[in-house]
């Protein structure tokens, strides 16, 4: 093999790479642990970035039909952003304030409702047992240690005591990291929103620095789209959510089913969620159906 300066750059990074992999294979665990502590520290921002795509959907509508010129036009943006910031606020306040008391409402029914289910389900039980006797006489023939039970319950509830507090704290300072965090984000979002011009253009001069002119123009090309691909997808997700909502709201009423405005908030809501969402919200709405009468459901 003939060395020249093109083979010998090849076996540079050749040797590079192995010893990154090496390295790598080695160290993996601390690279592990290097890597979550980074994800941590950027998680604000990795979320700002989120909070900010999604208020960039309904913000850049609002924006383009915004009809002011001329002196209000610089207003447009941060008026167009409350808007945004306001229409996301009224839907969680809707489903908070809405589904929350309803729920509440559910739960304090089910009181009344789980002992006549239980009791329908004991009758149901006790017919079966008398047209199987063979069942009983099976039951009858396990044997339970009642009393190793009873004492594993008890030390249970003794290790359980002793790591509530434990588990408190812990649940106190999630709570304050995970305040913290949406905070400094919704911040980041909020300056990305202001500054997604001028954001754009340095990241734009930094591709251009560094890397070559075919490169940059194919980033370009694939976050265009991929941003045009995810906003209409967005887009469509919404509308799809609000039909679902409305349409299973509007079909419970006139069948004079229990729970409808309940259940057509929470489908619309969990339909948010791709492909398995509407049917995570179906499910909740077939159990709160169920405890009430089992037709129904």
């Amino acid at each position: 093999m003939e060395l020249n300066r093109d083979t010998i750059n090849k076996l540079r990074w050749l040797i590079v790479f192995a010893v990154v992999v090496v390295v790598t294979g080695v160290n993996y665990r601390k690279l592990l642990e290097l890597l979550g502590s980074l994800v941590h520290i950027a998680s604000p921002f990795i979320l700002g970035a989120a909070i900010a795509f999604v208020l960039n959907v309904p913000m850049r509508n609002i924006e383009r039909h915004l009809p002011w010129k001329g002196k209000l036009e610089k207003l447009k943006r941060p008026a167009a952003m409350s808007l945004a910031i306001l229409a996301v606020a009224g839907v969680l306040f809707l489903v908070t304030f809405v589904v929350a008391p309803e729920m509440i409402n559910t739960f304090s029914g089910l009181q009344k409702s789980v002992p006549i289910f239980f009791a329908g389900v004991k009758n149901q039980a006790e017919e079966l047992f008398a047209s199987n006797p063979q069942i009983l006489e099976y039951l009858g023939s396990v044997q339970v240690d009642w009393d190793q039970i009873l004492q594993n319950m008890a030390e249970f509830l003794k290790t359980g005591a002793g790591s509530m507090l434990s588990t408190t704290m812990s649940a106190a300072v999630s709570i304050v990291n995970g305040v913290s965090t949406f905070a400094i984000g919704f911040i980041f979002a909020i300056y990305i929103l202001f500054q997604k011009e001028v954001l754009s253009r340095q990241f734009c001069s930094l591709m251009n620095a560094f890397l070559p002119e075919p490169a940059v123009k194919r980033t370009l090309y694939i976050a265009a789209l991929a941003e045009r691909t995810f906003s209409s997808f967005l887009t469509g997700q919404c509308v799809e959510a609000v039909i679902l909502g409305v349409m299973f709201f509007v079909a419970l009423s006139i069948l004079r089913l229990p729970y409808a405005l309940l259940v057509g908030v929470l489908i619309a809501f969990t339909a948010l969620i791709p492909i398995f969402g509407a049917f995570v919200g179906l499910g909740i709405g077939a159990f709160l159906m169920l405890m009430v009468n089992p037709m129904d459901a």
